[in-house]
């Protein structure tokens, strides 16, 4: 079996839920080792596991590059939020569309 669709599988199993039944402790969840035997994982011939696990992180790369962007705009958003206030408060908003303009140059952005 290819190790990473192994540990694919197994991540995939406990993230669903599907594992909760094998976990032991109250705060801090733990897989025992004899539990772990427990997990079934598919099997395909392994040039479908390496095409699976290579799929599986290029997926894992995207969404963490939609993580970071994602997290920019919400940055950026915060940023002229504040800008706009900023300039309301300092009298600097007339009602036009240039006001954007003003707010944007405010906040650097």
């Amino acid at each position: 079996m290819v190790p990473s669709y192994v540990a694919w599988m197994i991540e995939e199993t406990i993230k669903s839920g599907r594992a909760d039944r094998l976990l032991t402790g109250t705060t801090i969840k733990h897989l025992p080792q004899e539990k772990l035997r427990l997990i079934e994982i598919p099997q395909p011939n392994i040039e479908q596991q390496r095409s699976a696990a290579s799929h599986l992180q290029q997926l894992s790369v995207a969404r963490e590059r939609m993580v970071g962007e994602a997290n920019a705009v919400g940055n950026k958003c915060r940023s002229l939020r504040q800008a706009v206030l900023q300039a309301a408060f300092a009298g600097r908003l007339t009602g036009h569309a240039a006001d954007l303009q003003i707010a944007e140059e405010i906040a650097d952005v």
